[in-house]
């Protein structure tokens, strides 16, 4: 139901100066609204329902992507902080594979455990990952300078040759000079 009250108002000056005209109109407009459909406020409803477990499974996306990024920057929430559980439901799936398979020597009912085990067990692993880039660099770099580079005494000896040869041009050059100069 909607209560419209209204004032439509009009003064009048006429040509002749003898007639003054007001009107005065007031007056209420009462409008009813009957939906014709009653399925549609359980459509709308059922569209709001959706809408909120789409914005929960964003919602949820967004958080382990944002924690999974954390992590790999290698740091957490502090312990005792009022976000710190935020994380701590993600997992690397190899830490799941790993934990399947060593199932039966951990109590199911530590959890905190076992989040702090798949850290120190993504840490440790990180941490060869890093060790053994490092040593494949390293090799490649032996590698290169076992055959790219020159040793000292090689390198003496072949400036001493060229030397020479510059010594041998530039005697040439000064006999041409002399022979035709």
């Amino acid at each position: 139901m909607q209560f419209s009250p209204f004032y439509m108002g009009n003064d009048t000056l006429p040509y002749d100066h003898t007639g003054y005209v007001r009107s005065n109109n007031f007056g209420v407009q009462l409008n009813f609204s009957v939906p014709l459909d009653g399925g549609m406020v359980e459509t709308c409803k059922a569209i709001a329902r959706k809408h909120e477990q789409k914005m929960r499974l964003d919602y949820e996306l967004v958080r382990a992507l944002k924690c999974t990024e954390i992590m790999q920057a290698g740091f957490t929430f502090r312990p005792g902080s009022r976000v710190e559980m935020l994380c701590h439901d993600i997992v690397p799936i190899v830490s799941l594979t790993n934990d399947r398979s060593s199932s039966q020597h951990i109590v199911s009912g530590d959890s905190g455990g076992a989040a702090l085990n798949n850290r120190l067990h993504n840490r440790i692993n990180s941490v060869h990952e890093r060790i053994s880039a490092l040593d494949r660099r390293l090799d490649n770099i032996e590698l290169t300078v076992a055959s790219d580079y020159v040793k000292k005494k090689e390198l003496s000896e072949l400036l001493s040759r060229m030397e020479d040869h510059m010594v041998r041009i530039e005697n040439k050059l000064d006999q041409i000079v002399l022979k035709y100069g």
